[in-house]
């Protein structure tokens, strides 16, 4: 049969137990099916990093061309000298509402950029409400926006002194953001 997704499973489900045991299905089954899954929330965790990369990136915490997503304690001796370590810490904490804000005000994310990170930060701070579960639809937009910041994150390359080619992506990353709000608004 293939790889099922959730809304396959729910089909099926719906197709064959009875109106009663459907019921449980969505209020007991499904939503332990969907913290089973690895994963689950991977686009969003990614999204997530690399705007942290990004922020660190242009604040310069980066000494060399790597970036680091995360450190351990025996960082000073592994990483100082690529790292500013006690500023990366401070990065780390803060919100990403924080550093959207400060990659928009810095020019790095344009208007609609900015707005559709926003607006799936929004949706995906839900996941404090007791019972929510993401659609199919909010985990493809969650998808839509990692590209959009890896993009981002990609054309902000230091490697990156084409300028010509960097205003080319930002420009074609605005109109991409553009048309994914007014389908996610929809």
């Amino acid at each position: 049969m293939g790889n099922l997704t959730i809304d396959d499973i729910r089909k099926l489900a719906e197709l064959n137990l009875t109106p009663e045991c459907y019921k449980a299905y969505l209020q007991i089954i499904e939503p332990n099916i969907k913290s089973l899954i690895p994963n689950y929330l991977k686009d969003w965790q990614n999204v997530e990093s690399f705007v942290n990369m990004t922020v660190m990136r242009h604040m310069g915490i980066f000494k060399t061309n790597l970036s680091f997503l995360s450190i351990d304690d025996n960082v000073e001796e592994k990483y100082g000298d690529q790292l500013d370590i006690a500023e990366f810490k401070k990065i780390k904490l803060k919100s990403f509402k924080w550093k959207i804000d400060y990659l928009h005000n810095e020019g790095i994310l344009g208007d609609s950029s900015h707005e559709l990170l926003d607006l799936l930060r929004r949706k995906r701070n839900k996941i404090h409400e007791m019972g929510t579960v993401f659609s199919e639809k909010e985990l493809q937009e969650f998808a839509l926006a990692y590209s959009t910041i890896f993009y981002i994150y990609t054309y902000e390359s230091p490697e990156n002194t084409d300028a010509e080619r960097r205003t080319q992506i930002r420009n074609w990353v605005e109109r991409s953001s553009e048309e994914l709000l007014k389908i996610i608004k929809e």
